[in-house]
């Protein structure tokens, strides 16, 4: 999917591969067949497949030249934080409410930052950049 993305444009991976991985996530809560849910967990792969690397360009184009391993150890670190912290607070909310919720809202959350992206300023993947001091910067 990466050079997929890469020839069609990034952000239509990102606007509907969110929001495909937010449609599907929504639907399981709807209690559905085991043949419905082979075909949801199918679409899911699908959809994660086409946000991954368009994502991970869309974040390595505001890495500066020279720091890419600074930069990415950050990235790396929230992504564990985020790790660690979201099953908790879906482990509390699911206890609170129910795992159909918690399954729900991530679903809404998805649908949330794909509309996010549909207005997110993509002029970074048209090579399009100036230069402040040392760092080339989007612009």
């Amino acid at each position: 999917m990466g050079k997929l993305s890469d020839k069609l444009g990034k952000k239509w991976f990102l606007v509907i591969g969110f929001l495909m991985f937010g449609i599907v996530l929504y639907g399981l809560t709807l209690s559905p067949s085991i043949g419905f849910s082979l075909v949801c967990a199918f679409v899911l792969g699908i959809s994660y497949a086409a946000v991954l690397p368009a994502w991970n360009a869309l974040l390595a184009a505001y890495v500066p030249p020279g720091q890419q391993g600074l930069g990415w150890g950050v990235f790396s670190t929230v992504e564990g934080v985020g790790g660690m912290i979201g099953p908790y607070v879906g482990g509390v909310l699911a206890t609170v409410l129910s795992q159909a919720h918690v399954v729900g809202l991530a679903g809404i959350m998805f649908m949330v930052i794909s509309i996010f992206y549909v207005f997110f300023p993509f002029r970074l993947f048209r090579g399009k950049a100036r230069r402040i001091g040392e760092i080339s910067c989007p612009g």
